[in-house]
């Protein structure tokens, strides 16, 4: 079921209650991103719903096959981030942006 503006209501309050414990508020987007697998075996197509400095909720056809920990590509692979799984569903995921020691 869709709201008037197109939003799944269920998804949107799921977001809601979620970004109580969130330390930064994340604006909405609708980006194309690619999770590649840190050991190269493979990646999978994601739409990244939403983001902050800290993390991102990224939506899948189905998220069994993520792993805990992968390299987020977002502008074509132009920029390329190290996450961590937080949470998951059946359609989307959420993830941590890790720290890279220069």
């Amino acid at each position: 079921m869709e709201s008037v503006l197109g939003e799944d209501p269920v998804s949107a309050a799921q977001e809601a209650s979620s970004s109580e414990g969130r330390i930064e508020r994340r604006q909405r987007t609708i980006l194309g991103g690619e999770i590649l697998f840190e050991d190269g075996s493979g990646s999978l197509d994601c739409r990244i719903r939403n983001m902050s400095k800290s993390g991102a909720r990224l939506d899948l056809l189905n998220t069994a096959d993520v792993p805990d920990r992968f390299i987020l590509a977002i502008n074509n692979g132009k920029d390329r981030l190290p996450v961590r799984l937080a949470w998951r569903s059946v359609t989307s995921v959420g993830v941590e942006f890790e720290v890279v020691d220069d």
